[in-house]
């Protein structure tokens, strides 16, 4: 049998080659759709868990144990109380000798606003008051998802004493 000459085996390895994808570009693709499915799924979590009346409960207590506890750190009174429009909480501290509460900025207290389908509204009175001896006003705040899902949070006259009830 002869051999075909060479102009016709480059021609059938030409022909062959143009057909179809080679196994490394099957996996690059592969790995491409893997990966983004994978942080989309991901990001889809972390939004989802935002949204969530726990997840909510849990950022609360932190920012309300968090003031507790840096009153106690700088000896102040720091008071608690909701934007007007009961979307985020504005921290405000009365240092020892003034009159009137300054607004507090601190990076920790970042978490303290609400995704949009929340609302936080207080029982009696408009805030919370936290002391440097670690007493808290007493005082009861509903955090209200949408329509039908509702908590209720007390704090109770201890250090880090935060209660917490679904209604």
């Amino acid at each position: 049998m002869a051999i075909l000459p060479q102009y016709r085996r480059t021609q059938l390895t030409k022909k062959r080659s143009l057909t179809g994808f080679t196994l490394v570009e099957q996996l690059i693709v592969l790995m491409l759709i893997v990966a983004v499915v994978g942080f989309g799924s991901v990001r889809f979590t972390a939004t989802f868990q935002e949204h969530s009346l726990d997840h909510q409960i849990k950022n609360l207590k932190t920012v309300l144990r968090l003031i507790q506890l840096k009153a106690i750190q700088d000896q102040a009174i720091y008071r608690l109380s909701v934007s007007e429009d009961q979307k985020s909480l504005l921290v405000e501290k009365l240092k020892a000798g003034e009159e009137d509460f300054k607004p507090f900025r601190w990076e920790l207290l970042n978490t303290a606003k609400l995704p949009h389908d929340f609302s936080f509204e207080f029982e009696r009175g408009e805030y919370y008051l936290f002391y440097p001896d670690g007493s808290t006003s007493k005082n009861r705040a509903a955090l209200i998802h949408g329509d039908d899902e509702h908590t209720s949070v007390w704090i109770a006259n201890r250090i880090g004493s935060i209660e917490v009830r679904n209604e």
